[in-house]
């Protein structure tokens, strides 16, 4: 008892108390506290003070158990969470840091404030001012920057972080999470970057020239400063994706665009802000505004399209022609600089393209009702305003609907439907046809699927115009079509007027027996009212001879009209082809039709052209 006494009185004197245990000394008991020092206290309140201790001692072990369970539920988490004292010290910091900076957690725990030199330099800024917010005032706050990973990736964090406070109310930490956003920042730089940019051509697109409009007229204002909208469009290059495919147009559009980044401005200006209009047009917003500067940089611009460009194995040589008008002279919005820009584009390419033209006050007025109907159709083809209207071709012997004509209609905006002697003369011109007609094949085709699929069995015959006829794709475009469709070439007859026989001859009738090679029956529309030739006749493999409307008409009163209607009807029989007498409008020229043997009938007689629906009941009950 002696010796422990002594051991204890030197702890008491040096300081040394180690144990948390209770030890009695004569009248004394030495209690170990959690301070490196022992307590002497008399036995008399030994009792009181060892229950308030072993209290203390369970309070104690639950908090390290909450600590424990805190530290295994932060080093399950995938983000990467840290707890910061206010001197620089990492305190807590989970496993995941290794997954997000690459670093180990020694690291942090070994360099006070190590966060600080992964920060990207880009982001240095946003990282200080972060800090001296959460330092001052003390609010959680969310911040989003850059870091260098060990690896040399930057990677995106999304940081939330907040103060922790003692019982005072000091700031003595900060706890952060940090989560890895690098993919959504990817996916909202994707995302921005489509709002802004063409995807083809990686040029600003119409969205963003609006807004660079808008913006540069904002700052004009009030000022004396201009500037000028150029329109460029590109000469026959409808044609070029008509004739070789929309790939190798895209890749030539793409090549282009490459050659506008050698616009260079003259004399100190602004770079020229290149956009992708749309299509084949693209419009140049740029700030030199003398007549002279403005012809100069649009010619610079065409010279830069004046070159071969290869593309597979085609050559290819491009033009274009650009219309201008200047802010605030020639308009003093965005779509009024585009509209009137555009007009002087149009009238560039009346003057023989490869032209440049400057926007004037008369201008709008030269335009001509056929350039503004070709501005519209070839919008009409972008939206897809064209539907089809079906007309039934009965059979005159039996009553039944043995083919229906589809019918080109174009469901305008503004004019609701236009009927196509309207509009298919200005398309033929332009070359808009091409596009238009595979449009007509591309839905006749579609609707003679949903009819077959529902049990209705017919011929579908289609309209062809001689120009699309004689573009060299034609045949094997249809082929592939028809194929796509599922369509028996069986089911299919294409209408083709005698203007197609004109001219290559020899070609034409190529085509023709390719297209009764795969099955497909052909028609000559409008027999009788063309350059008609026997000679033709005895040569090409025409199935059907299709009786104009013009001498249906007349039939019961005019008897050359009758007897042109017979003469027709007997060649074709003659010849083994079916005949259509098309524009039957009363009852008695069918019942003379009938009496004369045409083979089939079409008119409002009989049945107006309708939509599929409408007509659909029809044909059912022809069926049946």
């Amino acid at each position: 008892m002696k010796k422990n006494t002594r051991i204890y009185l030197l702890s008491i004197a040096f300081g040394l108390g180690i144990v948390l245990t209770f030890f009695f000394i004569q009248s004394f008991v030495v209690i170990k506290v959690f301070e490196p020092r022992m307590l002497i206290v008399p036995f008399s309140l030994a009792a009181t003070i060892g229950i308030l201790l072993g209290k203390v001692l369970v309070l104690r072990e639950q908090l390290a158990e909450r600590n424990r369970l805190f530290s295994a539920l932060a080093d399950f988490a995938l983000e990467f969470t840290y707890f910061r004292k206010i001197s620089g010290e990492y305190e807590y910091v989970s496993p995941a840091c290794k997954q997000l900076t690459g670093y180990e957690q020694e690291f942090f725990y070994s360099q006070p404030n190590f966060m600080d030199s992964l920060i990207h330099p880009d982001d240095m800024d946003v990282w200080k001012g972060h800090i001296h917010n959460i330092n001052g005032e003390g609010v959680a706050e969310v911040v989003e920057f850059r870091i260098i990973n060990r690896s040399g990736e930057i990677r995106w964090v999304e940081h939330l972080c907040s103060t922790v406070k003692d019982a005072q109310g000091n700031t003595i930490g900060v706890r952060s999470t940090n989560v890895d956003i690098t993919q959504r920042k990817a996916y909202e730089q994707q995302i921005e970057f489509s709002a802004k940019y063409d995807h083809l051509t990686m040029l600003p697109n119409r969205r963003w020239l609006m807004k660079k409009l808008e913006d540069r007229i904002a700052e004009t204002l009030g000022s004396k400063s201009h500037f000028a909208v150029m329109f460029l469009d590109l000469d026959r290059f409808k044609f070029i994706n008509d004739t070789f495919g929309h790939a190798i147009g895209d890749t030539l559009l793409r090549m282009i665009a490459d050659q506008f980044k050698f616009v260079v401005p003259q004399n100190g200006c602004e770079p020229m802000f290149v956009s992708r209009f749309g299509g084949d047009e693209f419009v140049i917003v740029a700030d030199m505004v003398q007549g002279e500067e403005l012809k100069h940089a649009a010619e610079s611009i065409l010279a830069l399209l004046d070159r071969s460009f290869v593309v597979d194995v085609h050559d290819f040589n491009v033009s274009g022609s650009i219309g201008i008008a200047v802010f605030p002279y020639d308009g003093a919005t965005p779509e009024d600089l585009i509209k009137n820009a555009d007009a002087a584009m149009y009238k560039a390419k009346r003057e023989g393209k490869n032209n440049i033209q400057f926007y004037s006050a008369d201008l709008a007025s030269e335009m001509s009702d056929f350039y503004i109907l070709e501005k519209r159709l070839k919008l009409a083809v972008e939206r897809d305003e064209f539907v089809l209207h079906y007309q039934p071709q009965v059979d005159l012997a039996s009553g039944k609907i043995r083919s229906v004509e589809a019918l080109l209609r174009w469901n305008s905006p503004d004019n609701g439907l236009v009927p196509p002697l309207q509009f298919i003369p200005v398309a033929e011109e332009t070359g808009l046809i091409r596009a238009i007609g595979e449009l007509v094949f591309r839905k006749a085709c579609a609707q003679w699927r949903v009819w077959a699929d529902q049990g209705i069995d017919l011929k579908m015959a289609v309209n062809v115009s001689p120009i699309q006829f004689r573009d060299d794709a034609f045949v094997i475009q249809l082929e592939k079509l028809l194929e796509e469709m599922g369509m028996p070439p069986a089911s299919l007859e294409i209408e083709i007027t005698e203007g197609v026989l004109m001219g290559s001859a020899e070609k034409a009738l190529g085509k023709l027996n390719a297209l009764r090679d795969m099955g497909v029956s052909i028609a000559i529309d409008d027999f009788g009212t063309g350059y008609s030739s026997l000679e033709y006749l005895k040569d090409l493999p025409i199935n059907c001879l299709k009786i104009d409307g013009s001498f249906v008409r007349e039939i019961q009163s005019g008897q050359r009209d009758e007897a042109i209607v017979r003469t027709i009807e007997a060649l074709g029989r003659n010849l083994q082809m079916s005949t259509v007498a098309e524009g039957i409008e009363e009852e008695g020229q069918l019942a003379l039709l009938k009496e004369i043997g045409c083979t089939l009938g079409q008119g409002y007689f009989i049945s107006r052209p309708m939509p599929a629906e409408a007509l659909t009941p029809m044909l059912r009950d022809s069926i049946s």
